[in-house]
């Protein structure tokens, strides 16, 4: 599966930050920490995908096959956080608001429960 990301609309931001820029590297069955990187025309195969939360990053026409998330520091807290929300809240609640949250990554408007 291939995928490219659009740009976002924090794409200006983005664009004043200094990406320590990679361009053309295939990586296998390793732990890649992708925060503060531009990926340029990688390829990801069987790789644990490291984010934690620091700095923004970037994929431009880059493919994954395979890939698995782990998510650190900041990013682990939030969602530790939305976990407990939603434990909280129990199935009847919860699930609302965590379906509103997935709307809202998706672009979709919702209101929260």
């Amino acid at each position: 599966m291939k995928i490219e990301l659009p740009a976002s609309k924090e794409a200006d931001q983005e664009k004043q930050f200094d990406f320590e820029v990679i361009s053309d590297v295939k990586f296998g069955t390793e732990i890649v920490v992708i925060d503060g990187k531009q990926f340029n025309r990688c390829q990801f195969q069987g790789t644990l995908l490291q984010f934690n939360g620091k700095k923004p990053v970037q994929f431009l026409s880059s493919g994954f096959i395979g890939v698995k998330w782990i998510f650190g520091d900041s990013a682990a807290l939030t969602f530790k956080f939305v976990s407990t929300l939603y434990r909280a809240m129990g199935e009847e609640l919860g699930k609302p608001l965590i379906e509103s949250i997935i709307s809202s990554i998706k672009g979709t408007k919702e209101n929260l429960p």
